[in-house]
């Protein structure tokens, strides 16, 4: 059985992929085939040749500067970025003027001195790259175990070629650019290499979904896909890469069961699942009508559900997220439930929770910044034994309003808060 890793293009975001091969290294999996596209296509030769933890560190030390001459993109910065990268933005623009197109020569360098063409031609891994042709737009597939050791890195750089951030690629004659105009997420290529399973690791990022989505849904490909806004495929700050790979490791941690949870990861508790399949029965039983509504909420796509655990745990994880409590970090559950209910016994949201229960209507939806407002009025209502009337008339109305309301009154019933 050959296993393939494929990689998907998406610039800076390759930063996910290095924090998802490191969980996918601490279990030891081990790979046959690698495939990749634009920063994909590095991360598979990088990965392919080089020990994870030097891998780690190259991506430690990249900077813009690493990539891109003068180390200025144009973005929306605020004032003092402005004034701390005006330098840098002038000789940027005049070379950008004199050239047409960005300098990436520094990312050249960078690759000269991380890869050994050598091992990556000879060594035991197969390694396939897609650039794309131009101006005919035509995918084309680099087998680098086929070229010479010479050729290696100039392909790297021609599935890399963002145009028109930057030029056209010319090589023996011919002209590349991205790869992910074509197949920015190799799946087809790891099979046509001879891989019988495939883990792919999914970017957000340009195009958001890859040409051959469809292929993500084959019984022996397991996709790894962000669960949180990754940013941008230029933001090279070390705080957007760091995170980025923490949200890699957890993403596919979560994918192949270490942690449970969609977008938290919570560490597995056997009675906190027991306390799931008893809150599911629990909904059945006090609100069949809308059981199935809640249902629908809890679904956390792409991924499939596991319904107990979701409808349990992902009414939290909207909350937890409408507070904007870290999602960066692991968190056993009953510590979750804690914070969220500190967080919300706060006097500001107390005095929230206060105005909210003297609305007029509860025959009202909730407003996305009413939520966690809800849950606090939600857990006022049932600790001080209030009539809780108006709470059933919002849920009848909004499914999320519901399935929070009986989710308190559950966790309060068996002393989980």
């Amino acid at each position: 059985m050959k296993k393939a890793l494929t990689l998907c293009g998406g610039g800076s975001l390759g930063a996910y992929e290095i924090g998802a091969a490191g969980y996918l290294h601490e279990t030891k999996a081990e790979f046959d085939i690698y495939t990749g596209t634009s920063i994909g296509a590095t991360n598979a030769v990088l990965l392919s040749s080089l020990p994870y933890d030097r891998v780690a560190e190259l991506w430690n030390e990249v900077t813009l500067d690493k990539v891109i001459k003068n180390g200025f993109l144009p973005g929306a910065p605020s004032k003092e970025e402005w004034r701390s990268k005006w330098p840098k933005m002038g000789s940027f623009i005049l070379s950008f003027l004199h050239r047409k197109f960005a300098d990436m020569s520094p990312f050249a360098d960078w690759l000269k001195e991380a890869i050994d063409p050598e091992a990556v031609v000879r060594g035991p891994k197969s390694v396939g790259i897609v650039t794309t042709s131009f101006p005919v737009l035509k995918e084309v597939d680099i087998v680098l175990n086929e070229v010479q050791p010479e050729d290696v890195i100039p392909y790297i750089l021609a599935s890399s070629a963002a145009y028109p951030i930057f030029p056209a690629y010319e090589y023996k004659g011919n002209r590349y650019i991205d790869g992910g105009y074509t197949n920015n997420l190799p799946v087809d290529l790891a099979f046509a290499l001879g891989a019988d399973e495939v883990i792919a690791i999914m970017l957000r990022a340009i195009p958001e979904v890859p040409q051959h989505i469809e292929l993500l849904r084959l019984p022996n490909v397991k996709a790894v896909i962000p669960t949180h806004d990754t940013g941008t495929i230029f933001d090279f700050s070390p705080k957007t890469l760091r995170e980025n790979t923490i949200l890699g490791y957890l993403d596919c941690a979560k994918r192949f069961g270490k942690y449970w949870g969609h977008a938290y990861a919570f560490e597995k508790d056997g009675n906190i699942y027991r306390h799931a399949e008893r809150f599911m029965t629990y909904l059945a039983r006090e609100t069949l009508e809308e059981y199935f509504a809640y249902e629908e909420i809890c679904r956390f796509k792409p991924y499939p559900i596991n319904r107990p655990l979701d409808l349990f745990l992902r009414p939290m994880e909207i909350v937890a997220a409408n507070l904007k409590i870290d999602y960066l970090r692991p968190y056993a559950i009953k510590e979750f439930i804690n914070i969220l209910k500190k967080t919300i016994h706060t006097d500001y949201y107390m005095k929230k929770a206060e105005a909210f229960g003297k609305r007029k209507s509860f025959a009202l939806g909730l407003k996305d910044d009413e939520v966690a407002t809800f849950l606090a009025y939600a857990i006022r209502v049932i600790e001080h034994h209030e009539s809780d009337l108006p709470l059933k008339k919002t849920s009848q109305v909004d499914p999320l309003a519901g399935v929070l309301y009986w989710l308190s009154r559950y966790l309060h019933q068996n002393g989980l808060v």
